[in-house]
């Protein structure tokens, strides 16, 4: 981050403020042919996929669109921290009253299921 004065204003009323950059500058972008390949597909295509694997699924989907895999050991460990964190503040809705029970059980266990989806795109890697 830089701080660097500038001008602000114009004619007599110029006065020096500080600029503050807060954006970090924007990450290269790799090659197609060097990021992150998605995981091949199961060993028999024509199985059909459990409900975990139908939401490894879509959640791997989504990161794919974006360039990224949740078999990147760093992605997958930033994923479920993030998780971790909303289900603490699940935990503290409940504690204060903002859902009931029936509701935070609902809530964590999505959660739940969404923790599992990096162990469910590289078995025996993850629990």
């Amino acid at each position: 981050m830089s701080a660097e004065p500038a001008p602000n204003g114009s004619g007599r009323n110029m006065h020096a403020a500080t600029v503050l950059q807060f954006r970090a500058a924007p990450r290269p972008r790799l090659p197609r042919s060097e990021r992150t390949p998605v995981p091949p597909p199961p060993a028999d295509p024509g199985a059909p996929l459990d409900p975990q694997e139908q939401l490894a699924a879509v959640v791997e989907h989504v990161f794919a669109s974006l360039n990224r895999t949740l078999t990147d050991e760093p992605t997958a460990e930033a994923y479920v921290t993030t998780l971790r964190v909303v289900t603490n503040l699940f935990d503290g809705a409940l504690a204060q009253g903002v859902v009931d029970g029936k509701a935070h059980r609902t809530l964590t266990g999505m959660l739940e299921g969404l923790q599992g989806v990096p162990g469910t795109l590289a078995p025996g890697t993850r629990g």
